[in-house]
């Protein structure tokens, strides 16, 4: 095992580099605060595509009112603050407020609710109205109930691709803390459709950290996040099993796979994920004992929705699909601390068990 650091990164682009917010880059209005869309390599490829999408969506809405319908669909949330809280959330678009179910003594829920509004009016009245997404504790009184909110306008919604904000991660804030940073992490889907556009059904959502988390967060304009490194050194293994049948056994001789010696069948490396993130070490042919001492290092931001690092022993196969040996979860929570007074995440050597 090894420790992780946190190292500052150069997050002040400016002009053309700088990461879109809704105002800039999709329409929005002063009613709504700023959304960053998009930063990094992709951020400036990106915002050229949502402005050809915006010219040529809002080139074909008619002048008149017509009818419009607004689809969001309440995921699941993660690392909200507070202790034994029982979250629900509100959504509000304009004038009309739907509720999820309250979910009882847990951080991180899981909702998986759909809701629906229409309304009829103009495209251009309709686009620049205000969508409030509230994650409410429903333990504590009304005056104190807010645990973190998120507000994008329909416009931006409209400007993406399908009309479509695809499971993407809202960094929550609260407007009455402004200093108190991130308050929580709430994944969902929305949708604008207008007249003649095509309803598309939502793909299954994956509730693991398989994806890229980062590249799928949508945060308000203002609230920074720490560019920092993983780092975790993989010294060696012992004992690891045999994944191969006897037949492969034969199969790797007559291909000349590996060594002459005896076939131990196992060749094995480790894959580091955190947060949709990866790196791996190299591969160690026939060997049940091996020492790579190698670092692993994955790119990320903090403050992250991933409370986890996951390591994962595979056995490389020529023939067929990498079989898992096993795996092993670093928690955040165990080997660092937050506050004033915390700690960056630091953990080893050491051995750890893994599972398969």
């Amino acid at each position: 095992g090894g420790g992780g650091g946190g190292g500052m990164g150069d997050d002040g682009d400016e002009g053309e580099d700088a990461a879109p917010t809704a105002d800039e880059a999709a329409g929005g209005t002063a009613s709504a605060p700023g959304v960053v869309i998009a930063s990094g390599p992709g951020g400036k490829a990106a915002r050229r595509a949502m402005l050809r999408r915006r010219r040529a969506n809002r080139a074909n809405l008619p002048k008149k009112p017509c009818d419009f319908q607004v689809r969001i669909h309440i995921i699941e949330a993660r690392k909200l603050v507070g202790q034994n809280i029982n979250p629900v959330v509100n959504v509000r678009v304009f004038d009309q407020v739907q509720p999820t179910g309250v979910k009882k003594g847990t951080n991180k829920p899981l909702f998986d609710q759909m809701f629906y509004f229409s309304f009829h009016m103009s495209p251009r009245e309709f686009l620049e109205k205000v969508v409030t997404i509230e994650v409410m504790n429903s333990r504590t009184l009304r005056s104190d109930s807010l645990i973190g909110s998120f507000q994008f306008d329909t416009g931006l919604c409209y400007d993406f691709e399908n009309h479509t904000i695809l499971q993407k991660w809202l960094l929550l804030t609260n407007p009455m803390d402004a200093n108190g940073g991130a308050k929580g992490y709430l994944k969902i889907s929305a949708s604008v459709y207008g007249p003649n556009d095509e309803v598309k059904r939502y793909p299954k959502a994956a509730l693991d950290d398989s994806c890229d988390i980062e590249s799928n967060l949508l945060r308000p304009a203002g609230v920074e996040l720490t560019p920092c490194t993983f780092s975790v050194r993989l010294y060696r293994a012992e004992d690891v099993p045999q994944m191969d049948t006897a037949l492969f056994e034969g199969v790797k001789k007559v291909l000349g796979v590996g060594s002459k010696k005896r076939k131990e069948l196992v060749d094995p490396y480790v894959v580091m994920n955190f947060a949709g993130n990866k790196s791996k070490t190299s591969v160690l042919y026939n060997n049940e004992n091996p020492e790579w001492e190698e670092q692993l290092q994955v790119g990320c931001k903090f403050p992250s929705m991933c409370d986890r690092i996951r390591l994962r022993i595979k056995d490389k196969d020529n023939f067929n699909k990498d079989d898992t040996v096993g795996t092993c979860y670093l928690n955040l929570s165990e080997i660092s601390a937050p506050g004033e007074n915390g700690f960056l995440p630091t953990f080893g050597p050491a051995w750890v068990n893994v599972y398969g």
